[in-house]
């Protein structure tokens, strides 16, 4: 079984969802995966015995297989060991009694929606249905940049939003945003024609008050504060981009309930198992992983940020993906380059 070299375990319930979001990267998967759960995982999860371990439940959408996931928090609870939660969702099948429960087990729960204008992208707001979702202790909402969402149009959303978050749980609820991926899977809709100077000078802008902030109660502080972060930790350790700089199967693992690990959770390329040695397992990863970078992010002076990208975007889409990630991390760059001075 593998040792537990890892931070992060995705794990993959299923690719059914009850929504259809205009930029899901999981479009076009016709397997299915086996929903019958295999004990060995929770031995191995339980393996991870670290404050600092996160297991992740993912679909599709997760929700789904709500059974699941409580059968396996529990397994893992009784075997007395520590392990972080985190779900990504969007919303639609939570209620009172699941809401008690992730709130019971510390989950943190990482909600779909992209702002005033969300509708444009995923077909309605969850807000305007769900009000119980304020209830949520650890909230996170998770936004995707495209030419009907810009950060001043999420950050406005959210901030509407928080003040109600706050009356409830005296604190706020926590945000992050990142640009669309196209990966060839959203041929219905250009989300990624944006107005590139418009995304550049919110996100330098919103930076730069971050950077000069005097006490404000900034609601997108800590978003903006991790990308800064990985800009000055960058300057001391250049990512791996012939790999692309992804975590994804290298210190993350994706893994389906039989066990079974995946080179990425958006995709069905099998890299090996949980009873593979590690050696194997990196051998088997290395072999699918193949995709290379070139000049361009060696000489992008946003590559700490990027990290090379996604590595499931085609080649023939690369050159308008790094347009669109250049946009939006040149700004937190900029913005930190002009405050030293």
């Amino acid at each position: 079984m593998l040792s537990p070299n890892f931070d992060t375990i995705y794990l993959m319930l299923g690719f059914d969802c009850n929504a259809s979001c205009k930029y899901c990267l999981q479009k076009g998967i016709q397997k299915s995966l086996s929903t019958e759960i295999n004990e060995d995982i929770i031995d191995f999860i339980s393996s991870f015995n670290n404050k600092n371990f996160l297991v992740t439940f993912i679909g599709g959408e997760p929700l789904l297989y709500w059974d699941k996931i409580k059968y396996i928090v529990q397994k893992v609870h009784n075997k007395k060991v520590y392990s972080k939660y985190r779900i990504f969702t969007n919303g639609l099948l939570l209620d009172n009694e699941k809401i008690e429960f992730l709130n019971k087990n510390d989950f943190n729960v990482s909600l779909s929606w992209d702002g005033i204008n969300t509708n444009q992208t995923r077909s309605f707001d969850i807000f305007s249905m769900n009000s119980k979702i304020l209830n949520i202790k650890n909230l996170l909402i998770n936004s995707i940049l495209t030419k009907y969402s810009y950060p001043s149009d999420i950050i406005d959303g959210v901030i509407k939003i928080n003040e109600k978050y706050k009356k409830i749980h005296g604190y706020n609820l926590r945000m992050h945003i990142e640009p669309f991926c196209d990966t060839g899977t959203c041929n219905q809709d250009s989300l990624n024609n944006m107005d590139y100077n418009k995304l550049y000078e919110e996100i330098y802008n919103l930076t730069t008050k971050v950077l000069n902030n005097n006490g404000e109660d900034l609601i997108y502080q800590e978003f903006i504060l991790d990308k800064l972060n990985k800009i000055t930790n960058g300057l001391k350790y250049d990512p791996v981009i012939s790999r692309g700089g992804c975590k994804c199967g290298w210190n993350h693992l994706n893994m389906d309930l039989q066990g079974n690990l995946y080179r990425c959770h958006n995709t069905i390329q099998l890299v090996g198992n949980i009873n593979d040695t590690l050696d194997m397992y990196y051998k088997k990863l290395s072999q699918v992983d193949t995709r290379k970078r070139d000049t361009r992010c060696s000489d992008c002076e946003v590559r700490w940020l990027c990290q090379g990208g996604c590595k499931t975007v085609p080649e023939e889409l690369e050159e308008k993906y790094c347009e669109v990630q250049k946009a939006y991390y040149i700004g937190f760059y900029k913005a930190l380059e002009d405050w030293g001075k």
